[in-house]
């Protein structure tokens, strides 16, 4: 994901947990601690291993395009899990599903 669509998303995640105050560290460290610690953020161990995978590739930073290359699958393979995942852990995109891996699974992809 390029970097300025990373900034896009987490201003939008700043202004929403109402967090646009603080300084960038402060911003960061509060949205995380909120992802990870939402109640409806569900489990890491309600998620299967090939959700687990999907979610660490995304947090890597990698395409939908890019994870369907993996498994030779199309982009739209990509998009059907990742509609499962963020249902499973309660998240609305890929800045929040991963913190949320990060959080959850440990680490980047």
């Amino acid at each position: 994901m390029a970097e300025r669509t990373v900034k896009k998303y987490c201003s939008r995640l700043y202004e929403k947990h109402g967090i646009s105050d603080l300084s960038p560290y402060g911003k960061r460290a509060r949205l995380a601690t909120l992802v990870a610690d939402r109640e409806r953020s569900g489990t890491a161990a309600e998620l299967d291993p090939m959700e687990k995978t999907i979610a660490k590739w995304v947090t890597s930073g990698r395409t939908n395009a890019e994870i369907g290359a993996v498994f030779g699958k199309t982009r739209w393979w990509v998009v059907s899990w990742l509609r499962e995942i963020y249902e499973k852990t309660g998240m609305g995109n890929r800045t929040e599903l991963a913190l949320w891996s990060v959080a959850k699974l440990g680490g980047e992809g």
